[in-house]
């Protein structure tokens, strides 16, 4: 357990360290800033981060193949960073909506498009869900009722991405725009693999790529600007969200640090071990044979 959080405590350092890089790159290199925007043009520094990007998510993979290959992974709920976690979560999703819905009520026209009201639910939805897990984290529920409940961020993540794709598409925000859809969608992927395990087994080497990946784009993305938009532009709704990200990347990062890696093997040794155990097991090695 102590090597997996030193290796994940080296995933946030690389992503934090990235993320302070990043936002020294888009400031000497932004060359417009219209409408609370800026474009990077394709130069040495911002291709060289690209680079480096890429040579870190192979060494992700690297680290979670090496470490938790034929492995699956069961989810300790009452390691004491996972309620922090998901509280931290929960309030930050309260925050980006309060200043969501405040924007929207301070406009001249209450307009909000079919599909950000959407998001908008199921953004209340998860904030309720973490709010939940965080305080009754000690309590025995069923898995089945927390398989049911993890639909919540993956519907949250689906729409949230599919909003953004839509926004920056109407206007792109070159290279930065692109980190930031990527971790949305290694989010969606973490969320849907932390919901399988409640109801089998799945591959630890793909839930710890996912949770690694979503963190390294969550805070390379989210850090900078937040950085940019409380300095620079006008701190906005949509930056707002960035403050989710980094409640999002905490809390994977608490929850991988929770994870128990269990053999496949072992695994299937222990089911076979509880059906022996069972009563049915048992009234059939009662029973006589046809023989006897």
């Amino acid at each position: 357990m102590g090597s997996q959080k030193s290796r994940i405590a080296s995933v946030v350092l690389i992503s934090v360290v990235m993320a302070a890089l990043r936002t020294v790159v888009i400031a000497m290199n932004m060359e417009s800033n219209v409408k609370d925007s800026y474009y990077l043009p394709e130069n040495l520094e911002v291709t060289a981060f690209s680079v480096v990007t890429a040579i870190f998510l192979l060494l992700f993979v690297f680290l979670a193949y090496s470490f938790s290959k034929k492995q699956t992974f069961k989810l300790e709920r009452s390691f004491t960073a996972v309620p922090a976690g998901s509280l931290i979560l929960a309030f930050s999703i309260i925050f980006a909506v309060a200043i969501q819905i405040n924007t929207a009520l301070k406009a001249e026209t209450l307009a909000i498009p079919v599909l950000e009201l959407i998001a908008l639910a199921f953004a209340l939805l998860t904030a309720v869900k973490f709010l939940w897990s965080g305080l009754c984290y000690n309590k025995k529920v069923k898995d089945s009722i927390h398989a049911l409940a993890a639909l919540v961020p993956i519907f949250f993540s689906v729409f949230r991405l599919l909003n953004d794709f839509v926004r920056s598409s109407a206007a792109p925000m070159a290279s930065s725009g692109s980190y930031h859809l990527i971790g949305l969608v290694a989010v969606l992927l973490y969320f849907m693999a932390e919901g399988r395990s409640y109801v089998g087994e799945f591959s630890a080497v793909s839930y710890y790529v996912f949770g690694y990946i979503a963190i390294y784009f969550l805070m390379v993305y989210a850090l900078p600007n937040i950085i940019l938009h409380c300095f620079v532009f006008c701190f906005d709704q949509i930056t707002a969200y960035s403050v989710v990200d980094i409640g999002l990347a905490i809390y994977i990062a608490a929850r991988l640090s929770s994870a128990q890696l269990v053999d496949f093997s072992e695994d299937l040794e222990d089911e076979s071990e509880n059906e022996s155990d069972s009563p049915e097991a048992a009234s059939l090695e009662s029973e006589p044979s046809p023989a006897e």
